[in-house]
């Protein structure tokens, strides 16, 4: 998803969940390191930092967290 995309959805759902989780893709993550830290796109940190949530990544290699993690963005975005 891109931050445009991102931005949208924050918008029509009227703000920002505290915690979104994300797979590991080439717009955000440019660098998977050791114990699952990652070196992210500049773009990505000041996205982050100005609307103040908390990237939470998938593991390398695990397809089977993403239904999860979609799962817990539509929760975490109606809960609040």
């Amino acid at each position: 998803m891109s931050i445009r995309g991102l931005i949208a959805i924050f918008e029509h759902i009227g703000g920002v969940p505290p915690k979104i989780w994300f797979d590991n893709t080439k717009t955000i993550v440019t660098k998977v390191l050791k114990e699952g830290e990652r070196t992210l796109t500049d773009d990505f940190i000041r996205f982050s930092e100005h609307y103040r949530f908390e990237a939470i990544f998938c593991n390398v290699e695990a397809g089977h967290e993403k239904a999860t993690w979609k799962a817990r963005w539509v929760i975490t975005a109606a809960t609040g």
